[in-house]
């Protein structure tokens, strides 16, 4: 048998050097699609947290105000406040003539030709003041007898000693007394109103050394009746405010509310003295009260109410804030949308 032979050197055992381990690559696909599905669940669930928990309308920062109106065209001369100007009860406001005008803007001045006029309409006003309570007296005595007149034919209709239609006769002419009565009644008050309104002209006219009819026409000065804020001046000094339109409008800074417009579903679940949360444009948030509800719903405001649908009326709720120092904070968002929510639980 053939020999084998072994080679009995040492055995050489070689080592090779490990590479590096490789960073690992951040996974931005994932991360980014993990980050998305959270988002997705946060504002979802906030979604439903908030339907929930809360009754949510809108509503507008609104301030008691008062327009400065004048039954007569009448000529503004010179403002003394300016918009946006504190004012107190009783400050001049501004001054103005009543009378009428030429195409220049100046005064159509004839004494002679306004004495006669004032004088004339003073007579016809206070002829028929006196007529109307004299035809007044003598209605009021021919009521009383068709009153007892009534109530005799009432009793001989019982007995049937008069037929019904008599008792309806005198019915009739009794309720035509009593309408008479009352169309007097309210032509008598509109007769004092404008004698009232003629003797003031008068008084304008009228030089308070001498008592006689003066050519020059008095300004008059007009006072603020309340204390606030001078909102918006629609007439400018020399301008001509017309019948029915505004000088200018006081705006009441301690009478702030917010009208919030809660959706009809919501009627159980609301009511007067509940408090709210209220969040600014700003995102300031405060806090209110409902003081009181209309007593019938409203249109939403056009910039709430949804397009191509039909329009949605709703419950309107006068809110007040809680503390009174909030008056300040919620004045500056006026005539702004404001956010109302209501806890359910």
């Amino acid at each position: 048998m053939r020999k084998f032979a072994y080679n009995k050197q040492k055995a050489i055992i070689r080592t090779l050097k490990e590479p590096p381990p490789l960073k690992k690559k951040i996974n931005w696909d994932r991360i980014i699609f993990i980050g998305a599905i959270i988002l997705v669940v946060f504002f979802v669930s906030r979604h439903f947290f908030l339907k929930l928990a809360f009754i949510q309308a809108d509503g507008q920062v609104f301030m008691e105000n008062l327009d400065i109106q004048f039954t007569d065209d009448v000529r503004v001369r010179n403002l003394h406040f300016m918009e946006g100007d504190l004012i107190k009860k009783g400050d001049t406001l501004f001054t103005y003539t009543d009378r009428l005008f030429d195409s220049n803007g100046s005064y159509q001045v004839n004494s002679v030709g306004q004495r006669d006029w004032i004088l004339r309409e003073k007579l016809q006003v206070q002829a028929r003041v006196e007529m109307i309570k004299h035809e007044l007296a003598i209605l009021s005595e021919t009521l009383e007898e068709q009153r007892n007149i009534k109530k005799a034919t009432a009793q001989q209709v019982v007995l049937d000693i008069t037929p019904l239609v008599k008792y309806q006769e005198t019915t009739s002419l009794e309720r035509n007394t009593q309408n008479r009565i009352d169309l007097l009644n309210r032509e008598f008050s509109a007769s004092k109103r404008q004698l009232a309104k003629l003797e003031l002209l008068e008084s304008r006219f009228v030089d308070p050394n001498t008592g006689q009819f003066s050519s020059n026409v008095s300004q008059v000065q007009y006072t603020s009746p309340i204390n606030g804020i001078v909102g918006r001046i629609d007439t400018e000094p020399n301008e001509v405010c017309y019948e029915g339109e505004n000088v200018m409008v006081i705006h009441r800074a301690d009478k702030i509310s917010i009208k919030a417009y809660f959706s009809q579903k919501y009627i159980d679940e609301i009511s007067e003295g509940d408090f709210v949360m209220v969040k600014f444009p700003d995102g300031s948030r405060g806090k209110g009260r409902i003081k009181q509800f209309s007593i019938a719903t409203f249109a939403l405001p056009a910039e709430f109410q949804k397009k191509y649908e039909p329009t949605e009326r709703s419950i309107l709720a006068e809110i007040i804030p809680v503390e009174s120092d909030d008056l300040r904070s919620w004045r500056k968002f006026f005539k702004m949308d404001v956010v109302v929510r209501k806890r359910r639980f």
